[in-house]
């Protein structure tokens, strides 16, 4: 009896100590949503709000953040064609598909933490139940505005902001006010699942 006995307190201690970590690791992992929606497109604009729903289908130049990050997708254009130059070579580029056209992103993230952190990737852009990821290589400035392509290899340093380019091909027909970009913030936290979208017209 006694060794039942001591049996079933040390099943009881061991749920104990299961029970109480369970409870630590819902206080780190879950929990307020970390993140943050900025209404407007200007610095100036103070917070926001905290949401429980994730920011789907945000307007073109809405700032999010999260894991101390802040990013925006600020602009979205369509071209049938590019000039990359490299060394004085200069060599043109059309789309691999028929009927298909080069959509530019941009957008930039920012580091408003203390310490260096990874941007976020762009994901794929969304249309009509159609996926789209983004090319492998582009050039090394986009025709409108002069940026690099966007990097997720390098580090952001604290108060620094990293803008540049995610280059797509899609069926020319495509509607940019229907389709929608995914910011996937697990390269900056590998357990977040945080991946607002944004509207690209």
């Amino acid at each position: 009896m006694k060794k039942i006995m001591g049996a079933v307190k040390k099943i009881g201690m061991f749920l104990g100590i299961v029970l109480v970590l369970l409870v630590i690791l819902g206080a780190f992992f879950g929990g307020e949503p970390s993140y943050k929606i900025y209404e407007g497109k200007s610095n100036k604009s103070t917070i926001a709000k905290k949401t429980e729903q994730k920011p789907e289908n945000l307007p073109l130049g809405t700032r999010v953040s999260s894991d101390n990050i802040e990013v925006t997708v600020f602009d979205a254009k369509i071209s049938d064609k590019y000039i990359d130059c490299t060394a004085g070579i200069c060599m043109p580029y059309k789309p691999e598909k028929k009927d298909y056209v080069f959509l530019w992103v941009y957008l930039s993230a920012k580091n408003t933490g203390k310490d260096k952190e990874y941007p976020p990737k762009a994901g794929p852009v969304l249309w009509k139940g159609q996926q789209f990821e983004k090319r492998y290589f582009g050039p090394s400035e986009d025709p409108y505005y002069n940026l690099s392509e966007y990097s997720t290899i390098d580090p952001i340093y604290s108060n620094a902001e990293k803008k540049g380019y995610v280059l797509y091909e899609v069926p020319k027909e495509i509607n940019l006010s229907e389709a929608v970009v995914v910011i996937d913030y697990s390269s900056v936290n590998p357990w977040s699942d945080f991946m607002p979208t944004f509207r690209l017209g």
